[in-house]
C-alpha cells in the first residue's frame, strides 16, 4: 500500500493503487482503495458509499476520515463534523481534522463563518486529545471571541468562563504559549478585573518583550488602576517599538496624558 493525501494539508490515509477497476471490491481495504479512486475523479457520492460499505465490514478511522473529506470537498463542513469526530476517536492523529473545521468556521471569507460551530469542533477535539495544549489554546481563543460578540449575555458569560478554563489548561500543558496570557488579560480586563489583567499582561511582555501590543494592553490596565507612571512607561515602550499599530495607539494616548508632577 502507499500513502495518499485525501486533502492536501489535512490528513493522510493508507490506500492502495487507487485506480478504477472493473472487479467488484470485496474486502474493507479494497472498498477503501476503490473509494479513493472515485474521490480522485470527483465522484464523492460513490466514494462515500464505498467507504460506508467498508465500515459495515470493518471499523476504520481511515474510512470515517475519507467520508469527512468527501463532504469537505463538496463544501459541506457541517456534514463532515461527525465523521471527523469518529475518525479522531479511533485515531488521535486525525484530531487535526476538527481543527481544520474550526478554521473554516472561523474564517469570515469561507461562507461558513460561525464561531459557535468553531468552538464545538474544538471542544470535541479537546475532549478526545485532552493533553493537546495547542487545541486548548485554540479553544480558549475561540471562546474568548464568542464571549465578546453576540446579544445573549448569559451565553457570553458562559463562553468567557469556558475560555478562561481552556486558556489556563493550555498554559498548564505548555507554559511557553505566552499568547494565552494576552487572551486571559483581555478577559479579565473586560470584566473589570484590572489587577488580574495587569498580572497576565506582565507575564505576556516578560515572555514576549517585542510584542508591543502587549505593552499597550499592560499600559491600559495600569491606567484603569490609576498607576499613571507605570502606564506611561509601558506606553513609551510601545511607542518606540516596531509595531506601527501599537506605536500609533501609544503615541495618541501619551499625548493626552498629563505629565507627571
Amino acid at each position: 500500500m502507499r500513502a495518499r493525501t485525501w486533502i492536501a494539508g489535512l490528513a493522510t490515509i493508507a490506500l492502495g493503487a487507487g485506480s478504477l477497476v472493473a472487479a467488484e471490491p470485496q474486502t474493507a481495504q479494497e472498498l477503501r482503495d476503490t473509494a479513493a479512486a472515485y474521490y480522485d475523479v470527483g465522484d464523492y457520492d460513490t466514494a462515500r458509499d464505498l467507504l460506508g460499505r467498508s465500515l459495515a465490514i470493518e471499523d476504520s478511522a481511515e474510512a470515517y476520515l475519507g467520508i469527512g473529506v468527501c463532504f469537505l470537498a463538496e463544501n459541506r463542513p457541517d456534514d463532515a463534523f461527525e465523521p471527523f469526530v469518529n475518525a479522531a476517536r479511533r485515531d488521535k492523529r486525525f484530531v487535526d481534522t476538527l481543527e481544520k473545521l474550526s478554521e473554516i468556521y472561523s474564517d469570515t471569507n469561507s461562507g461558513h463563518w460561525d464561531l459557535d460551530k468553531a468552538a464545538r469542533a474544538l471542544e470535541a477535539a479537546a475532549e478526545i486529545d485532552t493533553d493537546n495544549a495547542r487545541i486548548h489554546l485554540a479553544l480558549g481563543r475561540t471562546l474568548f471571541l464568542t464571549g465578546t460578540v453576540g446579544t445573549d449575555s448569559d451565553a457570553m458569560d458562559r463562553s468567557r468562563v469556558q475560555s478562561e478554563r481552556a486558556l489556563k489548561r493550555a498554559l498548564e500543558l505548555d507554559p511557553t504559549l505566552s499568547i494565552a496570557h494576552s487572551y486571559l488579560g483581555q478577559l479579565y480586563g473586560t470584566s473589570g478585573q484590572h489587577n488580574a489583567a495587569a498580572r497576565e499582561f506582565r507575564k505576556l511582555v516578560a515572555a514576549q518583550p517585542d510584542y508591543y501590543q502587549g505593552w499597550v494592553y499592560l499600559a491600559m490596565s495600569y491606567r484603569y488602576l490609576g498607576l499613571t507612571t507605570e502606564a506611561r512607561e509601558a506606553f513609551e515602550v510601545a511607542s518606540n517599538g516596531s509595531d506601527p499599530n501599537a506605536r500609533e495607539q501609544a503615541e495618541i494616548i501619551l499625548q493626552r496624558m498629563a505629565p507627571d508632577k
